[in-house]
């Protein structure tokens, strides 16, 4: 399989992408958790830890 990278603007569009699929399962999350909105809103927190993000 070849990745194709692209650029989103919103962690609430690459959860869903990720998570859309209906094979997907989520294994592992530290730091996160809840629905997809919600793990979105606490990506968007996380990264204003950091002024590189």
């Amino acid at each position: 399989m070849i990745g194709k990278q692209t650029k989103g603007t919103s962690f609430g569009g690459c959860v869903s992408y990720v998570l859309k699929e209906e094979k997907s399962k989520l294994l592992e999350a530290v730091g996160v958790e809840g629905t997809p909105e919600q793990m979105a809103e606490q990506f968007e927190l996380q990264s204003l830890l950091n002024d590189k993000v």
